[in-house]
């Protein structure tokens, strides 16, 4: 049996890993760290206010998706 795979971006990995829920969740991740800092203030802990570099930033989610585009091609690579 063969098996045909489409792929609309250039990095396999479908809407979810390229463009939507993994580079979400790793936005979301970040801003719920930062909220939690924010609130330890409470517990007497205190952070100086957050300064974000969103070149930085865009490089860190980048990356954890190109781990996960890239185990995925290797996945079908080995499943030839």
């Amino acid at each position: 049996m063969n098996t045909v795979l489409v792929e609309r971006y250039p990095v396999l990995g479908g809407v979810c890993l390229n463009v939507g829920c993994i580079p979400s969740k790793a936005l979301l991740h970040v801003a719920a760290v930062m909220d939690e800092a924010k609130h330890l203030s409470e517990h007497g802990i205190a952070f100086g206010e957050p300064k974000v570099d969103l070149d930085a930033l865009r490089a860190w989610k980048e990356k954890a998706v190109g781990k996960l585009t890239g185990d995925s091609r290797a996945w079908l690579e080995r499943a030839r």
